[in-house]
């Protein structure tokens, strides 16, 4: 009798258990790494679809929806105070965000020194080098943006004006599009603005800038994918964001780096229980959800392939993904990490 006690008492233990920390069931859309261009652009065009037309600014609602449509994760907020609601702190863990003396409330969320901002991007890279999956949500303050004065009077918000959603590292490159050889850092200069005498420590760690290119001669580098909508939507590395100067002037930098939130622990759980389920498909090549309908030979081979899908993953995933895996009939394109 005194054993039954001991065995009864020691499985309601383990169900308690089991009820405070009940497995994560992945209900994330099936994911496609970011090196596939083709494919994984289908977000940012999800995306963008929410998004007034015409020159507005709208940084936020484009890192809403980008969430949404990536992860099937809602998130909302201002660019000042969306790492801080409470609601999103379920899919956003706050990383790294400047310290209060680091900037300047009194003359609108400038730098102390323009040198500051070296180190401001220094730290961020540091962060984002530092994590498995360097994936989230960061913020800046934007130079000519109408909300500094108001942000900074804000003391319980983000000291920034502007979001942007880093996805992940790839590899881009820099090309020499001119009829003649150039260096490096006459492209650079020419594509984004002047590199002062302050930066050129900075970039040259990222890339030689002496290096001389032939006409059509590519530079390839790996850095992180920086996608945001100010006016357009665009995607690029957070080295170009760097690079960035006034369109007019050439010489005046656009953004510093305040905050970086990654994906929470739960989300980061579900890609890889993701993965490791992709993995029981065998080799796969990743497409649009439009063309699926029309990628198998018969309905046969669908019908069979959709009852695979469904073994793996759940309806929810299947009705929500932009994404689909299908029977590898080429070379891959790409693979999920």
């Amino acid at each position: 009798m005194f054993e039954f006690l001991i065995a009864t008492a020691f499985a309601a233990e383990v169900n308690l258990t089991a009820e405070k920390n009940p497995p994560i069931i992945p209900d994330i859309p099936i994911q496609v790494h970011i090196s596939d261009d083709q494919n994984y652009s289908v977000f940012r065009s999800k995306a963008e679809t929410f998004l007034d037309e015409g020159p507005t600014n709208q940084c936020a609602l484009f890192v809403n929806r980008l969430f949404k449509a990536r992860f099937g994760k809602l998130i909302f907020g201002n660019a000042w105070d969306l790492q801080l609601k409470e609601a999103n702190q379920k899919f956003l863990t706050l990383i790294w965000r400047i310290k209060e003396k680091e900037f300047n409330r009194e003359r609108n969320l400038a730098l102390n020194k323009k040198e500051d901002r070296i180190d401001r991007f220094q730290q961020l890279y540091n962060v984002l080098d530092s994590q498995k999956h360097p994936v989230g949500v960061l913020g800046f303050v934007y130079e000519y943006s109408f909300y500094r004065e108001y942000v900074a009077s804000l003391k319980y918000a983000m000291p920034q004006t502007h979001i942007t959603f880093v996805a992940g590292k790839k590899q881009f490159f820099f090309e020499n599009t001119a009829d003649m050889p150039q260096s490096l850092e006459q492209i650079l200069v020419e594509k984004y603005g002047v590199i002062h005498d302050f930066e050129r420590d900075f970039v040259w760690e990222k890339v030689p800038l002496k290096k001389r290119l032939q006409p059509g001669e590519r530079y390839y580098y790996t850095d992180y994918l920086i996608e945001h909508q100010y006016k357009k939507v665009v995607a690029k590395s957070l080295l170009e964001e760097f690079l960035r100067k006034h369109r007019n002037n050439h010489v005046t930098p656009l953004l510093h780096p305040v905050s970086f939130s990654r994906i929470s622990d739960n989300l980061i759980t579900e890609i890889e229980t993701q993965n490791r389920s992709m993995k029981s498909l065998g080799t796969v090549e990743y497409i649009t959800r439009d063309k699926y309908e029309n990628w198998f030979d018969s309905n046969v081979q669908k019908t069979t392939w959709d009852n695979r899908l469904t073994n793996v993953f759940s309806e929810k995933i299947i009705q929500s993904s932009l994404i689909f895996p299908v029977p590898k009939r080429h070379e891959v394109v790409a693979n999920i990490d």
